[in-house]
């Protein structure tokens, strides 16, 4: 993992689109909008992450604000 600053996950999305597969790179989603970006997951994966970020959007927010100042990130929970 390499820590980079600014551009608010635009450098994260560009370095997963020019990511080589590697098994673990899947997909990309915005939290504001829960679209994907890039990548890609199958229909009922995604279903569920949406599903699950949808009740934790306010804890991916906080976090992303986090890992921006390279602070550690606060665990959360899993869908219920």
């Amino acid at each position: 993992m390499e820590n980079r600053t600014g551009a608010s996950g635009t450098i994260a999305v560009d370095l997963t689109a020019k990511a080589a597969p590697d098994g673990y790179t899947i997909a990309v989603i915005a939290i504001d909008t829960l679209e994907v970006v890039e990548g890609g997951l199958p229909k009922r994966a995604l279903a569920l992450v949406v599903e699950w970020a949808q009740q934790r959007r306010d804890e991916l927010r906080e976090d992303w604000r986090l890992a921006e100042m390279h602070q550690a990130l606060k665990p959360i929970p899993a869908l219920v």
